[in-house]
């Protein structure tokens, strides 16, 4: 899900990633791409699985914890999709009551950055605790390691965009200083607050061409691949 804001710019709500081996199969790129290998690898390694089907992520731009109705809605989620990894930004929580809710959720693993003030803050919780190892953390992005049971090492990053437009830069920096670092398979996911076309928005003014070009040239250093949208891209709809 994505909601709009005043501007008319879409941000990240709920999403929710199950990987498809169609959804490899489907992005088509003029250039070698390290992670699109990343099917093949885990097919090579595990050819009586259906391997891109194996687990289920999900990602929240939560906005703060202080709404009980939010909170319960994060519990029917977790409940329906039986998520191994979550990662919530925006949270406005620090770790104790982020303690809590993984504690609710019956998860094991757990980090968080603390927000600053009333502002930011991530949460990155995982069902067993040994299934992920962290690799780094700042206050934008949480960096782990995953080893599921009989499953190939990979990379995981959950990620949270620079909100402030006159900052945006540091997070192409950082899109790109990660990827320097990107030796297993990696999937990132979260709210880069940025869109990489104009068909990602609706309403309001026009989304300033240098951060669309900015953002899509960052994601092309990273070589990061934008895995389809299924579903509706506005909450509204």
């Amino acid at each position: 899900m994505a909601e709009v804001e005043k501007d008319g710019s879409v941000s990240d709500g709920l999403s929710i990633i199950v990987p498809k081996r169609r959804r490899m199969d489907d992005v088509k790129t003029d250039r070698p791409n390290r992670n699109m290998n990343m099917a093949d690898d885990i097919m090579t390694e595990y050819p009586n699985e259906d391997p891109l089907d194996i687990m289920t992520t999900l990602s929240w731009n939560y906005r703060g914890m202080g709404l009980p109705r939010k909170v319960q809605f994060l519990f029917d989620v977790v409940r329906q999709e039986q998520p191994i990894f979550v990662f919530l930004c925006e949270t406005m929580s620090k770790r104790s009551r982020l303690e809590w809710v993984k504690n609710k959720l019956g998860y094991e693993g757990l980090i968080t950055v603390d927000p600053i003030g009333k502002s930011g803050g991530l949460a990155l919780m995982w069902t067993e605790k040994d299934q992920a190892e962290l690799l780094s953390l700042s206050q934008n992005h949480i960096d782990v390691k995953v080893c599921l049971t009989d499953m190939m090492e990979w990379r995981l990053t959950g990620f949270y965009g620079e909100p402030d437009r006159s900052k945006r830069r540091s997070t192409w920096n950082l899109l790109r200083n990660l990827a320097r670092d990107a030796n297993l398979p990696w999937c990132l996911q979260g709210d880069l607050n940025n869109v990489s076309s104009t068909e990602d928005k609706r309403g309001g003014e026009p989304y300033p061409e240098w951060l669309i070009n900015g953002y899509n040239e960052a994601v092309h250093d990273a070589i990061l691949v934008d895995l389809e949208l299924l579903g509706h891209p506005f909450t509204w709809e």
